[in-house]
């Protein structure tokens, strides 16, 4: 399976007859890991103030940890174009604006769109998976997005 970075591209951001491109919807800030991040750095401060600052220590790396992977899920962005009149498939992804990577495959090679629950992904014909979405998306916004990329695409879409 392919999958671009953590990054759900299920949103249209623009479409004409040469050009469909998809980009990613923004996650949210304020999530349960965030909450438990706070909590903890804050425990640290009051462990460093009130105790000793060993036990400061391990509450304090535990909340780093989990607030700097949050910052680099956050700032994930991603954009796939479906460019017809180059042939190609363009897939990329940001992460703090500075880490890209820019994936390609031709349009030729994309066998069907495979809906699988709330996931979305294009299969081709070397047997890669190319996963779009697998957020919490709802089967209408699944399908309909399935349907616009099948009937760009001109390729079938099978639903497990």
């Amino acid at each position: 399976m392919n999958k671009i970075h953590f990054v759900d591209c299920s949103l249209v951001l623009s479409e004409n007859e040469h050009l469909l491109i998809l980009y990613n919807r923004q996650r949210k800030v304020f999530n349960a890991w965030f909450s438990v991040g706070c909590i903890l750095f804050v425990c640290s401060m009051f462990f460093k103030a009130m105790h000793d600052e060993k036990i400061a220590a391990l509450p304090l790396a535990i909340s780093t940890f989990i607030l700097l992977t949050g910052v680099w899920k956050l700032s994930g962005a991603g954009k796939i174009y479906f460019d017809k009149s180059a042939g190609k498939i363009y897939r990329f992804y940001k992460h703090l604006g500075y880490v890209q990577k820019l994936y390609t495959n031709p349009i030729q090679s994309v066998e069907y769109i495979e809906v699988n629950g709330n996931s979305l992904s294009i299969r081709m014909d070397n047997s890669d998976l190319i996963l779009i979405t697998s957020e919490k998306n709802t089967t209408t916004e699944i399908n309909q997005l399935a349907k616009k990329i099948s009937e760009y695409l001109s390729v079938k879409v099978i639903s497990h």
